[in-house]
């Protein structure tokens, strides 16, 4: 009984942990906006704002340091098939129909087929998000 309480009280702890508000990437590629490119530099993150970039930079002691080896941090640059902050769609309601509001309603389906590449891409299966690549999390920074 005392581990599974030690258990629930550390769960709790960790559910209302805060986030860092400073990270660090360290030897990444960092592209810039106006100078060159960085084969194995650092990029402070500190409240949402950039701090510093450089080769020479020296992660706080306060960051919560990322590894960067083998992959390019790009100012700006947020996961593109990231679904976060993205409300999801709002089903479509019938507004016109012979049923008077009891589920009978006219067909708003047209009666031609679409086109081969159209109907193609209305079969395959969109992008949920990060959850579908493994390894990988959206950042928003």
């Amino acid at each position: 009984m005392k581990k599974l309480v030690t258990t629930l009280l550390l769960l709790c702890a960790y559910a209302f942990a805060e986030a860092p508000s400073t990270v660090a990437i360290r030897n990444a590629k960092i592209v810039t906006v106006s100078g060159p490119v960085i084969a194995k530099g650092t990029v402070v993150v500190r409240n949402g704002l950039i701090e510093a970039v450089g080769e020479n930079v020296q992660p706080p002691s306060d960051a919560w340091v990322v590894d960067g080896e083998g992959m390019t941090v790009y100012p700006g640059l947020i996961d593109s098939l990231s679904t976060v902050g993205i409300p999801g769609a709002v089903p479509a309601t019938a507004t016109a129909g012979r049923g008077g509001g009891r589920g009978q309603t006219t067909p708003t389906t047209p009666t031609t087929p679409a086109t081969p590449a159209v109907a193609a891409a209305a079969t395959v299966e969109r992008a949920r998000g990060p959850e579908d690549r493994p390894a990988t999390t959206s950042w928003l920074i």
